[in-house]
């Protein structure tokens, strides 16, 4: 039997987001060495997995979340773009029937097009590897930009302001 709940977050994206749930954070989480230059994508990335590296890498490097021991993760989230691409491409070849994209089999029975499954299927990988490396609108509206010790940068001097950025603490 697997762990019970959501899997847990990485202490440098529970920074990033303010530790919200104010929970203690794990300072003896191993901290593998942050990457300072773009890393070159695998060779075996497909040509918009390779376009989704270099477009991504940058904002990761830049936020402290993608170190060397990540890239593994990060190839496989381009990898699953560049095949939720081919397989919109293939539906959208399939004109108008494409938007529904059902078929007979060959005993008469009518389902849905195996393509929508696999669109669905690398649409939902890849958006699981965004949300792993912060990067969907939910993840980043939790996060707030500072120092990696938690310190916040321009933190607003007016209390009430501080308060409506959602960055009020009760001291």
């Amino acid at each position: 039997m697997g762990r019970r709940g959501p899997a847990p977050k990485p202490t440098a994206i529970k920074i990033l987001e303010g530790n919200p749930g104010k929970q203690k954070l794990n300072h003896n989480e191993p901290k593998p060495p942050t990457i300072i230059a773009i890393p070159k994508p695998p060779s075996r990335l497909l040509k918009d997995a390779k376009a989704e590296w270099r477009r991504l890498a940058p904002a990761l490097i830049a936020m402290g979340v993608l170190t060397d021991v990540d890239l593994a993760a990060f190839a496989e989230m381009c990898q699953n773009y560049a095949y939720y691409l081919i397989t919109d491409k293939k539906i959208l070849d399939l004109g108008d029937r494409g938007v529904y994209a059902m078929q007979t089999t060959t005993t008469g029975y009518v389902q849905q097009h195996p393509l929508l499954s696999l669109r669905r299927q690398y649409y939902d990988q890849w958006r699981k590897g965004l949300a792993d490396f912060g990067l969907t609108p939910a993840t980043r509206s939790r996060m707030i930009v500072g120092d990696m010790d938690g310190t916040r940068v321009g933190i607003p001097d007016d209390p009430m302001e501080l308060l409506l950025s959602g960055g009020w603490k009760n001291e």
